[in-house]
Protein backbone atom coordinates (compact mmCIF):
# COMPACT_ATOMS: atom_id res chain seq x y z
CA UNK A 1 0.00 0.00 0.00
CA UNK A 2 2.77 2.48 -0.17
CA UNK A 3 2.67 5.41 -2.48
CA UNK A 4 5.88 7.28 -2.09
CA UNK A 5 7.49 4.92 -5.12
CA UNK A 6 4.84 6.87 -7.63
CA UNK A 7 7.05 9.51 -9.87
CA UNK A 8 4.81 11.92 -12.21
CA UNK A 9 8.07 14.58 -13.06
CA UNK A 10 9.39 12.90 -15.93
CA UNK A 11 5.92 13.09 -17.93
CA UNK A 12 5.64 16.53 -17.02
CA UNK A 13 9.22 17.64 -17.92
CA UNK A 14 8.70 21.03 -16.69
CA UNK A 15 11.90 23.15 -16.26
CA UNK A 16 10.90 24.51 -12.78
CA UNK A 17 13.51 27.26 -11.35
CA UNK A 18 15.78 25.51 -8.97
CA UNK A 19 16.00 27.60 -5.39
CA UNK A 20 19.27 27.41 -3.40
CA UNK A 21 18.34 29.43 -0.45
CA UNK A 22 15.21 30.85 1.18
CA UNK A 23 15.27 34.07 -0.03
CA UNK A 24 13.59 35.56 -3.65
CA UNK A 25 15.30 38.06 -5.59
CA UNK A 26 12.44 40.81 -5.85
CA UNK A 27 12.76 43.96 -8.38
CA UNK A 28 13.00 47.20 -6.32
CA UNK A 29 11.01 49.24 -8.58
CA UNK A 30 8.43 46.20 -8.91
CA UNK A 31 6.67 43.78 -6.71
CA UNK A 32 4.25 40.88 -7.99
CA UNK A 33 2.08 41.39 -5.48
CA UNK A 34 2.11 44.85 -5.49
CA UNK A 35 1.41 45.66 -8.85
CA UNK A 36 -1.77 47.38 -9.63
CA UNK A 37 -4.33 46.08 -11.98
CA UNK A 38 -3.90 49.06 -14.74
CA UNK A 39 -0.07 47.78 -14.89
CA UNK A 40 -1.12 44.78 -16.80
CA UNK A 41 -2.78 47.05 -19.59
CA UNK A 42 0.00 50.05 -20.58
CA UNK A 43 -1.46 52.27 -18.29
CA UNK A 44 1.44 54.57 -17.20
CA UNK A 45 2.11 54.25 -13.86
CA UNK A 46 3.99 57.25 -13.56
CA UNK A 47 1.69 60.00 -14.89
CA UNK A 48 -1.33 57.78 -14.60
CA UNK A 49 -2.08 58.35 -18.36
CA UNK A 50 -4.19 55.80 -20.52
CA UNK A 51 -2.62 54.49 -23.56
CA UNK A 52 -4.77 53.05 -26.34
CA UNK A 53 -5.04 49.13 -26.13
CA UNK A 54 -6.56 46.81 -28.72
CA UNK A 55 -9.74 44.60 -27.80
CA UNK A 56 -7.89 41.76 -28.47
CA UNK A 57 -4.36 42.50 -26.32
CA UNK A 58 -6.83 43.41 -23.67
CA UNK A 59 -9.05 40.47 -23.68
CA UNK A 60 -6.00 38.35 -24.02
CA UNK A 61 -4.10 40.69 -20.95
CA UNK A 62 -8.04 40.22 -18.90
CA UNK A 63 -7.88 36.21 -19.39
CA UNK A 64 -4.06 36.41 -18.47
CA UNK A 65 -4.88 38.33 -14.79
CA UNK A 66 -7.86 35.68 -13.74
CA UNK A 67 -5.68 33.13 -14.76
CA UNK A 68 -2.44 34.16 -12.37
CA UNK A 69 -5.12 35.47 -9.75
CA UNK A 70 -6.77 31.77 -9.78
CA UNK A 71 -3.11 30.58 -9.28
CA UNK A 72 -2.01 32.82 -6.69
CA UNK A 73 -4.77 31.76 -4.95
CA UNK A 74 -4.79 28.01 -5.68
CA UNK A 75 -0.88 28.12 -3.92
CA UNK A 76 -1.76 29.57 -1.04
CA UNK A 77 -5.02 27.20 -0.41
CA UNK A 78 -2.74 24.66 -0.71
CA UNK A 79 -0.46 25.98 1.12
CA UNK A 80 -2.52 26.15 4.08
CA UNK A 81 -4.18 22.74 3.54
CA UNK A 82 -0.65 21.25 3.68
CA UNK A 83 0.22 22.78 7.22
CA UNK A 84 -3.07 21.64 8.37
CA UNK A 85 -2.34 17.87 7.39
CA UNK A 86 0.96 18.21 8.32
CA UNK A 87 0.04 19.11 11.57
CA UNK A 88 -3.23 17.16 12.33
CA UNK A 89 -1.45 13.73 11.02
CA UNK A 90 1.62 14.07 13.45
CA UNK A 91 -0.52 15.41 16.45
CA UNK A 92 -2.77 12.06 15.63
CA UNK A 93 0.39 9.94 15.13
CA UNK A 94 1.97 10.82 18.17
CA UNK A 95 -1.12 9.93 20.04
CA UNK A 96 -1.42 6.93 18.41
CA UNK A 97 2.15 5.85 18.71
CA UNK A 98 1.79 6.75 22.47
CA UNK A 99 -1.45 4.45 22.54
CA UNK A 100 0.56 1.66 20.78
CA UNK A 101 3.30 1.66 23.27
CA UNK A 102 1.09 1.53 26.22
CA UNK A 103 -0.75 -1.73 24.00
CA UNK A 104 2.33 -2.97 23.54
CA UNK A 105 3.75 -3.17 27.57
CA UNK A 106 0.14 -4.64 28.03
CA UNK A 107 0.32 -7.46 25.96
CA UNK A 108 3.59 -8.48 27.52
CA UNK A 109 2.71 -8.29 30.57
CA UNK A 110 -0.33 -10.89 29.92
CA UNK A 111 2.33 -12.89 27.95
CA UNK A 112 4.33 -13.50 31.10
CA UNK A 113 1.28 -13.98 33.23
CA UNK A 114 -0.03 -16.90 31.11
CA UNK A 115 -3.33 -18.41 30.50
CA UNK A 116 -6.63 -16.87 32.54
CA UNK A 117 -9.62 -19.13 33.47
CA UNK A 118 -13.06 -17.61 35.16
CA UNK A 119 -14.36 -19.46 38.35
CA UNK A 120 -16.98 -20.27 35.95
CA UNK A 121 -14.40 -22.30 33.73
CA UNK A 122 -14.65 -19.99 31.21
CA UNK A 123 -11.36 -19.03 29.14
CA UNK A 124 -10.58 -15.40 29.51
CA UNK A 125 -6.81 -15.76 28.13
CA UNK A 126 -5.26 -19.13 26.06
CA UNK A 127 -1.69 -19.04 24.97
CA UNK A 128 -0.36 -21.77 22.98
CA UNK A 129 3.23 -21.95 20.80
CA UNK A 130 4.32 -23.57 17.37
CA UNK A 131 7.30 -23.05 16.54
CA UNK A 132 8.90 -19.26 16.84
CA UNK A 133 4.97 -18.24 16.68
CA UNK A 134 3.27 -17.60 20.20
CA UNK A 135 -0.03 -16.47 20.07
CA UNK A 136 -1.98 -15.57 23.37
CA UNK A 137 -5.96 -15.03 22.60
CA UNK A 138 -8.27 -13.05 24.90
CA UNK A 139 -12.06 -13.51 25.38
CA UNK A 140 -15.07 -11.74 27.27
CA UNK A 141 -17.28 -13.12 29.33
CA UNK A 142 -19.30 -14.49 27.01
CA UNK A 143 -16.24 -16.77 25.53
CA UNK A 144 -16.46 -14.02 22.58
CA UNK A 145 -12.79 -13.56 20.91
CA UNK A 146 -11.96 -9.58 21.46
CA UNK A 147 -8.29 -9.60 20.80
CA UNK A 148 -5.41 -11.64 19.41
CA UNK A 149 -1.71 -11.14 19.83
CA UNK A 150 0.94 -13.50 17.47
CA UNK A 151 4.38 -13.02 18.99
CA UNK A 152 7.17 -14.02 16.55
CA UNK A 153 10.65 -14.53 17.79
CA UNK A 154 12.97 -14.52 14.52
CA UNK A 155 16.84 -15.52 14.46
CA UNK A 156 17.35 -17.28 18.05
CA UNK A 157 15.49 -14.62 19.46
CA UNK A 158 17.53 -11.73 18.63
CA UNK A 159 13.95 -10.05 16.74
CA UNK A 160 10.51 -10.02 18.09
CA UNK A 161 7.86 -9.27 15.87
CA UNK A 162 4.59 -8.68 17.63
CA UNK A 163 1.15 -8.22 16.45
CA UNK A 164 -2.39 -7.21 18.18
CA UNK A 165 -5.92 -7.33 16.51
CA UNK A 166 -8.28 -6.06 18.88
CA UNK A 167 -11.98 -5.69 18.22
CA UNK A 168 -12.41 -8.72 16.24
CA UNK A 169 -15.48 -9.64 14.32
CA UNK A 170 -15.60 -12.54 12.39
CA UNK A 171 -19.22 -13.42 9.79
CA UNK A 172 -19.88 -17.46 8.45
CA UNK A 173 -19.07 -16.01 5.11
CA UNK A 174 -15.34 -15.75 5.81
CA UNK A 175 -15.47 -12.26 6.12
CA UNK A 176 -13.08 -10.10 8.84
CA UNK A 177 -13.52 -6.98 10.58
CA UNK A 178 -10.78 -6.05 12.72
CA UNK A 179 -10.87 -2.63 14.95
CA UNK A 180 -7.13 -2.04 15.38
CA UNK A 181 -4.11 -3.53 14.92
CA UNK A 182 -0.79 -2.77 15.81
CA UNK A 183 2.74 -4.54 14.55
CA UNK A 184 5.88 -4.01 16.84
CA UNK A 185 9.20 -4.70 16.06
CA UNK A 186 11.56 -5.18 19.22
CA UNK A 187 8.72 -2.90 21.28
CA UNK A 188 8.54 -0.39 19.09
CA UNK A 189 5.56 0.42 16.78
CA UNK A 190 6.08 0.02 12.70
CA UNK A 191 2.51 0.04 11.78
CA UNK A 192 -1.00 0.91 12.54
CA UNK A 193 -4.31 0.06 11.16
CA UNK A 194 -7.70 0.97 11.87
CA UNK A 195 -10.99 0.00 10.86
CA UNK A 196 -10.24 -3.03 8.55
CA UNK A 197 -12.50 -4.94 6.30
CA UNK A 198 -11.21 -8.33 5.03
CA UNK A 199 -13.72 -10.17 2.68
CA UNK A 200 -13.35 -13.80 0.90
CA UNK A 201 -13.61 -12.23 -2.45
CA UNK A 202 -10.57 -10.79 -2.09
CA UNK A 203 -11.56 -7.33 -0.76
CA UNK A 204 -10.28 -5.20 1.29
CA UNK A 205 -10.60 -1.91 3.33
CA UNK A 206 -9.08 0.10 5.80
CA UNK A 207 -10.11 3.36 7.53
CA UNK A 208 -6.30 4.47 8.86
CA UNK A 209 -2.95 3.21 8.03
CA UNK A 210 -0.05 4.77 9.73
CA UNK A 211 3.52 3.63 9.05
CA UNK A 212 6.62 4.80 11.25
CA UNK A 213 10.40 4.88 11.33
CA UNK A 214 11.87 1.77 13.00
CA UNK A 215 14.63 4.30 14.22
CA UNK A 216 13.28 7.73 14.71
CA UNK A 217 9.64 6.88 15.85
CA UNK A 218 8.33 9.29 13.70
CA UNK A 219 5.55 8.54 11.40
CA UNK A 220 6.72 7.63 7.59
CA UNK A 221 3.44 7.29 5.55
CA UNK A 222 -0.21 8.45 6.35
CA UNK A 223 -2.97 6.57 4.25
CA UNK A 224 -6.89 7.50 4.97
CA UNK A 225 -9.77 5.46 3.19
CA UNK A 226 -7.72 2.61 1.11
CA UNK A 227 -10.42 0.23 -0.70
CA UNK A 228 -9.08 -3.01 -2.72
CA UNK A 229 -11.87 -3.95 -4.81
CA UNK A 230 -12.55 -7.34 -5.85
CA UNK A 231 -11.67 -6.27 -9.13
CA UNK A 232 -7.79 -5.43 -8.34
CA UNK A 233 -8.73 -1.60 -8.05
CA UNK A 234 -7.59 0.17 -5.72
CA UNK A 235 -8.17 3.49 -4.49
CA UNK A 236 -7.75 5.69 -1.58
CA UNK A 237 -9.41 9.27 -0.12
CA UNK A 238 -5.88 10.86 0.80
CA UNK A 239 -2.16 9.76 1.76
CA UNK A 240 0.72 11.42 3.00
CA UNK A 241 4.41 10.94 3.01
CA UNK A 242 7.22 12.17 5.40
CA UNK A 243 11.21 11.93 4.61
CA UNK A 244 13.51 10.73 7.42
CA UNK A 245 13.48 13.93 8.63
CA UNK A 246 10.11 13.88 9.49
CA UNK A 247 9.38 16.86 6.52
CA UNK A 248 6.57 16.67 4.34
CA UNK A 249 7.38 14.39 0.97
CA UNK A 250 4.34 13.76 -0.79
CA UNK A 251 0.31 14.33 -0.65
CA UNK A 252 -1.93 13.26 -2.78
CA UNK A 253 -5.59 12.99 -2.72
CA UNK A 254 -7.96 11.06 -4.60
CA UNK A 255 -5.71 8.43 -5.71
CA UNK A 256 -7.18 5.19 -8.27
CA UNK A 257 -4.82 2.56 -9.31
CA UNK A 258 -5.73 0.19 -12.13
CA UNK A 259 -2.26 -1.78 -11.98
CA UNK A 260 1.21 -1.23 -12.12
CA UNK A 261 2.01 2.05 -14.06
CA UNK A 262 -1.78 2.57 -14.73
CA UNK A 263 -3.82 5.16 -12.13
CA UNK A 264 -5.24 8.49 -11.33
CA UNK A 265 -4.68 11.37 -9.28
CA UNK A 266 -7.15 13.77 -8.35
CA UNK A 267 -4.83 16.04 -6.76
CA UNK A 268 -0.99 16.10 -5.77
CA UNK A 269 2.12 18.19 -4.37
CA UNK A 270 5.68 16.95 -5.50
CA UNK A 271 8.38 18.26 -3.24
CA UNK A 272 12.30 18.50 -3.33
CA UNK A 273 14.05 18.74 0.06
CA UNK A 274 11.06 19.51 2.19
CA UNK A 275 10.06 22.08 -0.18
CA UNK A 276 7.11 22.33 -2.51
CA UNK A 277 8.01 22.70 -6.04
CA UNK A 278 4.38 21.52 -8.02
CA UNK A 279 1.40 21.37 -7.73
CA UNK A 280 -0.70 18.93 -9.85
CA UNK A 281 -4.18 18.17 -10.41
CA UNK A 282 -6.05 15.59 -12.71
CA UNK A 283 -3.83 12.39 -13.78
CA UNK A 284 -4.13 9.72 -15.51
CA UNK A 285 -1.14 7.38 -16.14
CA UNK A 286 -1.33 4.65 -18.53
CA UNK A 287 1.29 1.54 -18.73
CA UNK A 288 3.80 2.82 -21.74
CA UNK A 289 1.76 5.87 -22.04
CA UNK A 290 2.39 8.92 -20.02
CA UNK A 291 -0.97 10.74 -20.44
CA UNK A 292 -3.29 13.14 -18.79
CA UNK A 293 -6.87 14.18 -18.49
CA UNK A 294 -7.90 17.78 -17.47
CA UNK A 295 -4.56 18.47 -15.62
CA UNK A 296 -2.99 21.43 -14.11
CA UNK A 297 0.35 21.98 -13.12
CA UNK A 298 1.98 24.55 -11.12
CA UNK A 299 5.30 25.04 -10.32
CA UNK A 300 6.30 26.59 -6.95
CA UNK A 301 9.17 28.29 -5.56
CA UNK A 302 9.30 29.84 -2.10
CA UNK A 303 5.52 30.23 -2.55
CA UNK A 304 5.59 32.15 -5.47
CA UNK A 305 4.62 30.25 -9.16
CA UNK A 306 6.97 29.57 -11.78
CA UNK A 307 5.43 27.44 -14.25
CA UNK A 308 1.53 27.37 -14.76
CA UNK A 309 0.19 24.32 -17.42
CA UNK A 310 -3.65 23.65 -18.31
CA UNK A 311 -3.32 19.92 -20.21
CA UNK A 312 -6.47 18.59 -21.21
CA UNK A 313 -6.19 15.58 -22.97
CA UNK A 314 -2.52 16.34 -23.65
CA UNK A 315 -2.85 19.57 -25.20
CA UNK A 316 -1.84 22.63 -23.55
CA UNK A 317 -4.38 25.35 -23.62
CA UNK A 318 -3.03 27.83 -21.44
CA UNK A 319 0.90 28.21 -19.91
CA UNK A 320 2.50 30.69 -17.90
CA UNK A 321 6.47 31.34 -16.99
CA UNK A 322 7.28 33.19 -14.02
CA UNK A 323 10.34 34.84 -13.14
CA UNK A 324 10.72 35.44 -9.38
CA UNK A 325 6.97 35.45 -9.15
CA UNK A 326 6.83 38.01 -11.76
CA UNK A 327 5.22 37.14 -15.49
CA UNK A 328 7.32 36.43 -18.21
CA UNK A 329 5.01 34.75 -21.19
CA UNK A 330 2.12 33.75 -21.71
CA UNK A 331 0.63 31.69 -24.15
CA UNK A 332 -2.79 29.88 -25.29
CA UNK A 333 -3.09 26.76 -26.84
CA UNK A 334 0.33 25.49 -27.87
CA UNK A 335 0.25 22.23 -30.16
CA UNK A 336 2.71 19.87 -32.12
CA UNK A 337 1.82 17.98 -35.19
CA UNK A 338 3.11 14.95 -35.99
CA UNK A 339 5.53 16.46 -38.20
CA UNK A 340 7.01 18.68 -35.89
CA UNK A 341 5.16 21.74 -36.79
CA UNK A 342 4.19 23.85 -33.36
CA UNK A 343 1.80 26.72 -33.02
CA UNK A 344 0.73 29.15 -30.54
CA UNK A 345 -2.99 30.74 -30.84
CA UNK A 346 -2.03 33.93 -28.45
CA UNK A 347 1.13 34.61 -26.53
CA UNK A 348 1.82 38.10 -24.72
CA UNK A 349 5.57 38.74 -23.46
CA UNK A 350 6.60 40.82 -19.88
CA UNK A 351 8.92 42.89 -18.97
CA UNK A 352 9.75 43.25 -15.29
CA UNK A 353 5.82 42.21 -14.73
CA UNK A 354 3.96 44.69 -17.36
CA UNK A 355 2.60 43.17 -20.58
CA UNK A 356 4.94 44.69 -23.70
CA UNK A 357 3.71 42.20 -26.47
CA UNK A 358 1.37 40.75 -28.04
CA UNK A 359 1.24 38.09 -30.86
CA UNK A 360 -1.38 35.80 -32.48
CA UNK A 361 -1.15 32.77 -34.70
CA UNK A 362 2.41 31.74 -33.91
CA UNK A 363 3.97 29.15 -36.49
CA UNK A 364 7.72 26.99 -36.19
CA UNK A 365 8.43 24.12 -38.52
CA UNK A 366 9.83 21.35 -37.79
CA UNK A 367 13.52 22.53 -37.56
CA UNK A 368 14.24 24.62 -34.66
CA UNK A 369 16.77 26.47 -36.82
CA UNK A 370 13.43 28.20 -37.94
CA UNK A 371 12.46 31.57 -36.44
CA UNK A 372 8.57 31.71 -34.93
CA UNK A 373 6.12 33.32 -37.71
CA UNK A 374 3.99 35.68 -36.69
CA UNK A 375 0.14 36.28 -37.77
CA UNK A 376 -0.42 39.54 -35.89
CA UNK A 377 1.71 41.53 -33.22
CA UNK A 378 1.39 44.46 -31.26
CA UNK A 379 4.47 46.06 -29.07
CA UNK A 380 3.56 48.69 -26.23
CA UNK A 381 5.34 52.10 -26.73
CA UNK A 382 5.52 55.64 -24.96
CA UNK A 383 2.58 56.38 -27.02
CA UNK A 384 0.78 53.30 -25.96
CA UNK A 385 -0.13 49.42 -28.12
CA UNK A 386 1.24 49.40 -31.61
CA UNK A 387 0.91 47.30 -34.69
CA UNK A 388 3.75 45.93 -35.80
CA UNK A 389 1.87 42.99 -38.41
Amino acid sequence: MRVSGINSTNFYRANFNKVNNNTVPVYKEINAKGLDALSFTGISGQYGVKKYVPQEVQSAIDEFRETDKSIRAYIKNMEITLDEAEKNTFNMASEIYKYGQDVYNEIMELYEKGDEIAPDGTILRRITQKDNIVTMEEFDKNGKLKRKSELDKEYHYIQKHLTVKDDIESTEDGSEKIGKEMRFLNGKMRKYLEDQEKHPDGSEKIGKDMSFDYTSKTIKEYIEDYEKHPDGIITHKKAICFDSKGKLNCYREGYKEFGECFYKLAKEVLFYEGKQYAYIEGVEIYPNQRSNKNAKLIGVANGEPTLYREIPDDKITKEINYEYGLPKTYMENLTRSANGVKTIAKEIKFENGIASEYSENLKQPESYNHEWETGKLFRLTDKGWQKVK
